[in-house]
This record gives structure tokens, C-alpha cells and sequence, in this order.
């Protein structure tokens, strides 16, 4: 009974060999595999071309703030289109970036996401907890 092929990108992973792993998946031009496997040992200066060349903006100014490049960020926001500010902001809001690497460009991108999510939220609020409180009213 013969085993079926075992992929070189699975060996690799289970042998912890993330980056070499990456680099044969973006050769096969598997390159939201690559992205995965570098973010997994968090090479996301690795990652960031990929997503770009993928045309993802909003996964390219995150991977950019995960590797600590802020201006190339700004850089990746300012050439985006319209249609691309969603995925930008919402892939920079969702870690926090907004409040610890200020730029205007990628602020104003996420502002409203942020209040978008307040907005939905505030109907799933447990308002019961509040009862013990009457008094402050």
C-alpha cells in the first residue's frame, strides 16, 4: 500500500522550516500560503512584496506596521484607490496601529470603521449589568 505524496511545503512546516517552506510557495506562486508561513515566524518584511504584488493594500500597510515600517505603511495608503480604503483600515484598525503609529492618512482610514464598529456594537451591549447602578442616574 503506497502512502499518498507528501507535500514539501507540509514537511518543511512540520520541521519548523517556515521561511524555506515560504520561499517554495511563492516559487509556485502560492503567494497568500507564503504570506501565511512568513507572518508565522513573523517575517513580515518578507511578507510585505508578496501582498503587494497580490495587489492587497490593506494587507500590505499591515504588514508593513508589523514590521515596524510605518512610512512605507503611509507610503502603501497614500497610492491606494478608493475602493482599497476599507481593506486598509480595517486591517490596521483590527491590531491597534492607529493609536500607536499616528499618521493622518492611515487615522482618517480608520476612524470610521472604528465608529462603524462602536455603532454596531452598542445593540449588543448587556445594558442588565447596569441595574446595580440606579442610583447614578
Amino acid at each position: 500500500m503506497e502512502s499518498p505524496p507528501y507535500d514539501i511545503i507540509e514537511y518543511l512546516v512540520a520541521h519548523g522550516a517556515y521561511v524555506e517552506a515560504a520561499r517554495i510557495a511563492t516559487d509556485r506562486g502560492e503567494l497568500r500560503r507564503a504570506i501565511s508561513l512568513y507572518e508565522r515566524v513573523w517575517r513580515f518584511v518578507d511578507a510585505l512584496p508578496l501582498a503587494i504584488t497580490l495587489g492587497d493594500r490593506g494587507l500590505a500597510v499591515r504588514l508593513a506596521l508589523d514590521g515596524n515600517l510605518p512610512a512605507r505603511a503611509t507610503e502603501i495608503a497614500d497610492a491606494a484607490t478608493a475602493e482599497a480604503a476599507p481593506s486598509i483600515a480595517a486591517n490596521i484598525e483590527r491590531l491597534g496601529w492607529i493609536l500607536l503609529n499616528a499618521e493622518p492618512k492611515l487615522f482618517n482610514l480608520a476612524a470610521p470603521v472604528q465608529v462603524t464598529h462602536d455603532v454596531h456594537d452598542v445593540g449588543k451591549f448587556d445594558w442588565t449589568r447596569l441595574r446595580g447602578y440606579g442610583h447614578h442616574q
